[in-house]
């Protein structure tokens, strides 16, 4: 849902999970904090205090309500609006599933190092490579989908 919202604020937080540490990005829209993805939130910085159109949403997780905002627009000044979106989709929360065996982890380093290998274009670095790996790790600890911090950083295909 879009609406016209103030940002009130702009805070990160360091969270753990089975796959260790990872910060959580919050953006405090009329009073009411919502997650966002890092590039809504450095956005949001730069936004404090001003009136910006907000696409949010609300889902409804074992009886907790939360909230996203999926993209927020500055209220053009001159015809120049900065915008910023993300997929619809929330950043992977810790699954409260069984712990996997080291068997299973081995063999999901394997494949992912397979995979990632298989899908490594001519020229791409090494740091390209691994984070691959990483991104491959987590789906299939967790069977969400990575969280992708820059849009423009399309994993494994």
């Amino acid at each position: 849902m879009t609406q016209l919202m103030t940002v009130q604020d702009a805070s990160s937080r360091q969270a753990n999970s089975a796959r260790g540490p990872f910060t959580i990005y919050e953006v405090l829209l009329d009073g009411t904090q919502h997650r966002a993805r890092k590039p809504i939130y450095d956005l949001a910085l730069t936004l404090k205090g001003q009136q910006v159109y907000a696409e949010t949403r609300s889902e409804n997780k074992n009886g907790w309500d939360n909230y996203y905002v999926d993209a927020l627009m500055a209220q053009p000044d001159g015809g120049q609006a900065q915008v910023a979106q993300t997929q619809a989709e929330p950043q992977p929360q810790p699954t409260h599933t069984p712990v996997p065996s080291e068997k299973d982890r081995t063999i999901w380093r394997q494949t992912a190092t397979k995979v990632a290998s298989d899908l490594r274009e001519p020229g791409e670095s090494e740091q390209d490579f691994w984070r691959n790996v990483e991104k491959l790790i987590w789906f299939y600890e967790t069977g969400q989908h990575p969280f992708v911090e820059d849009p423009d950083d399309i994993p494994f295909g």
